[in-house]
């Protein structure tokens, strides 16, 4: 399947957004309001861009659906952004990476890990914008790379898997920081299977990524509580398990199994 052919595919998609209404043929609207300004203003225009770009995909949006979309004149979009690549870069950093980011602390490795797979498994549910970016003419007509487009978004943003494992190194769970290939590996698995499926990844799914596979790496210890919890004391929240050391002749601790 194309990218033309996926964007047609997920064109059908309606997705849910703070400030949207659908008008009478099921179509994402912003609503009409009267002389805003500033950031009001540009909030309407990026909203309405974020829908063009999940229904027309990249090739298809142009400012003037956009205008009229957030019912305002062209000349406002042009004013802030001069071509249409600006304005979806500006469209993706405002539905992905405006919002402070929040890292959570639940108490545990296992627990905080979940929370942000978690998180970032709202991919798919905006599919169709997605896809026309990343397997869409994007990159063709801007003669950039996904990496390239990886950075001006990401920015300076925090390490998030790593701040959790310094958090998770300084309660006892992990003996000392994680190879940059494991911090990434929980993330990279989510992602594959997304772009395998182009369906949000199931629950049970993200929670065996990291009982099975990520707190193996981490810890040298599994999960074996209640799939859907936050994690709790060290044996059940992705820590070393005292008991489970005895059973198998090994020491307890975070370094347990390792040379």
């Amino acid at each position: 399947m194309n990218a033309s052919d996926h964007n047609e595919y997920f064109s059908g998609l309606v997705f849910g957004m703070g400030g949207v209404v659908a008008d009478a043929d099921g179509q994402g609207t912003i609503p009409r309001e009267t002389r805003r300004r500033g950031p009001a203003l540009e909030k309407a225009i990026l909203d309405a861009g974020w829908r063009e770009l999940a229904g027309a995909g990249y090739a298809g949006l142009t400012f003037e659906a956009v205008a009229e979309r957030a019912h305002t004149g062209k000349a406002a979009l042009y004013r802030r952004w001069p071509n249409k690549e600006s304005l979806v870069l500006a469209v993706l950093s405002q539905r992905y990476f405006n919002a402070p980011a929040t890292v959570p602390d639940t108490g545990s490795l296992r627990g905080d890990v979940l929370a942000v797979l978690r998180g970032a498994n709202r991919l798919g549910d905006d599919a169709p914008a997605l896809i026309s970016v990343l397997l869409g003419a994007y990159f063709d007509e801007t003669n950039t790379t996904p990496q390239e487009l990886r950075a001006h978004l990401l920015g300076d943003r925090v390490d998030t898997m790593a701040l959790l494992v310094e958090r998770a190194i300084a309660r006892g769970e992990v003996a000392a920081p994680l190879p940059r290939r494991v911090l990434a590996l929980p993330m990279d698995l989510v992602r594959l299977q997304f772009f395998m499926t182009f369906q949000s990844v199931p629950d049970e799914d993200i929670v065996d990524i990291v009982d099975t596979v990520f707190l193996p790496l981490a810890t040298g210890t599994t999960h074996a509580g209640d799939a859907g919890g936050a994690g709790g004391p060290d044996h059940t929240g992705g820590g070393p398990d005292p008991a489970r050391a005895r059973a198998t002749g090994r020491r307890a601790g975070p370094a347990a199994g390792r040379p």
